[in-house]
């Protein structure tokens, strides 16, 4: 589903990104990163106390 970036308050809003999982999750959680920045969102590292933590996993390997 598309974001619309009017319909979200991005103001000073700052997220953080993990991925676990394979290379094919990688790849999506650039996808997500890229939509994030796009919508005004500031990326941030997770100790930097991030307003959301963004958590992409796989299901289909056991390290995940």
């Amino acid at each position: 589903m598309p974001v619309d970036s009017t319909t979200i308050e991005t103001a000073d809003a700052t997220v953080a990104f993990v991925s676990l999982g394979c290379p094919k999750n990688t790849v999506d959680s650039e996808t997500m990163l890229g939509t994030l920045v796009e919508c005004g969102f500031d990326l941030v590292a997770e100790e930097d106390h991030p307003h959301a933590i963004v958590i992409n996993t796989c299901g289909f390997l056991e390290a995940s």
